[in-house]
């Protein structure tokens, strides 16, 4: 019988609590800051917020707009050099280049055939800047310009060749029903979502998305330059690794309509402590509310 006694006092006591409680929260103040909450977590939740794509992809073309903000310089050795002012006739090259602001620079190496460089400068402005390898200028090349490096035994012993990219990158060529010979085709790659928190630098796993066979990746409208890096070796194609950063990538699929890629609202609600904060404060005090009310009506 005490033990009985006991617990209705206890309950009687949690009771009363709660009517307190209700009462407290159903006043403005805290009426206004459950407003507040649950407007946040709802801005927060579907904000327009970017991601952050890091791409590692084995690729047999990498198309490249370089930056008018960091032009690295690319070491070159026992290449061979195609101007358009010479016709197109191969000539031997080893030294350095550096391709000129917003020129658009083609990658490819299909299978295990030569790393192509196709520079698609205009005839009115430079396309690349050539060096010595001591680092001492050259010249200016204008007009479309291809250099192509040839295998060598070296490859196959296990050297390679790396490139720095800066720029907006797009990775894979498109395939249409036009008959063509070589199509520079992304063989396997793996694009890592990372989302942005909307009140902080708070960052979170926002998810995978694998490449195959025939897709090709960009990134539309970045908030930047993407950096990273090109690297040819013993293994057919390229290996590029970069990261960018924008509103959403874009993954073209042969034979299908392909598919935009971003980070999602279960993403946030998931991984985002700041959205899972908010939400918990706003839920915590509407249940208590409705709790106090309803003590309140007893």
């Amino acid at each position: 019988m005490e033990s009985r006694a006991t617990i209705h006092a206890v309950a009687t006591r949690l009771t009363a609590a709660a009517a307190a409680i209700g009462r407290v929260l159903m006043s403005t103040p805290v009426l206004l800051l459950a407003s507040i909450a649950g407007a946040g977590a709802l801005i927060a939740s579907y904000s327009l917020l970017p991601t952050t794509f890091d791409v590692d992809a084995q690729t047999e073309s990498v198309d490249l707009i370089s930056s008018s903000v960091a032009r690295p310089k690319w070491a070159i050795r026992n290449a061979q050099m195609f101007r358009q002012d010479d016709g197109n006739v191969g000539k031997p090259f080893s030294g350095v280049v550096q391709p000129a602001a917003g020129v658009g620079i083609s990658m490819s190496r299909i299978a295990s055939g030569p790393l192509r460089l196709r520079f698609l400068g205009q005839s009115s402005a430079p396309a690349l800047s050539v060096f010595e390898e001591s680092g001492r200028f050259v010249g200016d090349i204008y007009g479309r310009t291809t250099i192509r490096i040839d295998q060598t035994s070296s490859h196959a012993e296990g050297s390679s060749i790396v490139f720095p990219l800066f720029g907006k990158l797009t990775i894979g060529q498109e395939v249409n029903m036009a008959p063509v010979i070589e199509v520079g085709l992304i063989r396997h790659g793996v694009v890592r979502l990372t989302g942005h928190s909307p009140f902080s630098r708070f960052r979170f796993e926002a998810g995978t998305i694998d490449l195959s066979a025939g897709d090709r990746f960009q990134v539309v409208d970045p908030l930047g330059d993407g950096s990273g890096l090109v690297r040819a070796d013993e293994r057919p194609g390229l290996q590029c690794v970069y990261r960018v950063v924008g509103s959403r990538g874009l993954v073209s699929r042969f034979g299908a309509q392909g598919y935009d890629v971003a980070t999602t609202l279960g993403a946030r609600v998931r991984s985002d402590g700041v959205i899972q904060g908010l939400w918990a404060v706003f839920l915590f005090l509407f249940a208590a509310r409705k709790l106090g009310h309803s003590s309140a009506k007893e």
